[in-house]
């Protein structure tokens, strides 16, 4: 099936696969060829793409590359005739994600948060705290592989 990562910046990954775990605002969904369509909200989570066929759009070498990981954060996916798009907020890959940098930025916002704020950005201090609490969470899941 063919799958499109896309943000408001790029195309991130565009490729062939045969299952991609999505992160949805009901749970995690897993997708095989000729699923249900479907459109909904993703969640803060994990993207996994798995069984990569091909890659269009991206980098790595398909031969050294079984599956690839993002961490998302909110968007929405559309699932239909063996095309699988996902517009999402941030997409950052899973081997890129800099533990350090995310507890810096997790302290950044929780400060923040603790300071009289205007409504936008508290959200924006908000969402910074929760996609840091995300890296956080797959770079701890790293280094336990």
């Amino acid at each position: 099936m063919l799958i499109n990562l896309i943000t408001q910046e790029a195309i991130v990954w565009s490729g062939h696969a045969q299952i991609i775990i999505v992160p949805t605002s009901l749970g995690e969904i897993s997708v095989l060829d000729n699923h249900e369509p479907l459109i909904c909200m993703l969640a803060h989570g994990e993207l996994k793409i798995k069984d990569i066929q091909s890659i269009d759009i991206g980098y790595g070498d398909i031969n050294s590359q079984v599956s690839v990981d993002f961490g998302i954060t909110g968007g929405f996916v559309e699932i239909a005739q063996n095309k699988v798009v996902i517009l999402a907020d941030s997409a950052d890959r899973s081997d890129e994600i800099d533990e350090l940098k995310a507890q810096e930025a997790k302290d950044k916002a929780q400060k923040l948060l603790s300071e009289q704020l205007l409504d936008v950005e508290f959200a924006e201090a908000q969402a910074s705290l929760q996609k840091a609490l995300l890296h956080l969470k797959i770079a701890k899941r790293k280094k336990k592989i």
